[in-house]
Parts: C-alpha cells; sequence; structure tokens
C-alpha cells in the first residue's frame, strides 16, 4: 500500500501518485499528506512501513539520537546504554573505561 499523497498532477495510477515512506518514517492511516518519523529510541530500515510499532526500540548498548533515524547506533568508546529506547549514551565515570565501539 502507498501511502504518502502527493497533490493531482493529472497521473492516473496509485504507483505514480503516491510515494512509499522512506526509511525510519512511516504512515499509520490511509490519505495522509507525509510520513510520520520514527521517535529518538527507535529506528527502522525498511520502507512503506505503517505504524509506529515498526519503529524498532534501539536496545541497550544503542542508541538512536534523532527522529527518522533508519538505524541504531552503537555507543561509542568511553560510553555505555544500559536502557532500551534511549537516544544518548552515557559516559563512563572516573577510574572506569569502555573501549567498546
Amino acid at each position: 500500500m502507498q501511502i504518502f499523497v502527493k497533490p493531482l498532477t493529472g497521473k492516473t495510477s496509485e504507483k505514480e501518485h503516491c510515494i512509499t515512506c522512506a526509511e525510519g518514517k512511516f504512515a499509520d492511516q490511509e490519505a495522509q499528506k507525509w510520513c510520520d518519523l520514527c521517535p529518538t529510541g527507535r529506528a527502522h530500515s525498511g520502507t512503506s512501513k505503517t505504524s509506529l510499532e515498526d519503529c524498532t526500540v534501539c536496545e541497550a548498548g544503542k542508541f538512536a539520537a534523532g527522529t527518522g533515524s533508519h538505524v541504531c547506533d552503537e555507543c561509542e568508546a568511553g560510553k555505555y546504554q544500559d536502557d532500551d529506547g534511549t537516544h544518548v549514551c552515557k559516559a563512563c565515570k572516573a577510574g572506569r573505561y569502555s573501549n567498546e565501539a
């Protein structure tokens, strides 16, 4: 199902007239005029998604900083994340380190 509707331009088929939601976006209703963005802490890499639930919650050790992410990024060295669905990683405290990226 194509779900992003453009204004009428004389095109007659759904394939010509409707645009697929890109990675990191979804449209959960018919006749939407735009695609919604996956929120921070969630991401998805496919197209044509139809639900917020299609935006996967980033697991511990990963994050999605912005809306509309198509991947959950790994925390960089010196940082960690022990919670799911976050948009930032936490810095290791003094006396501790993490060399995993």
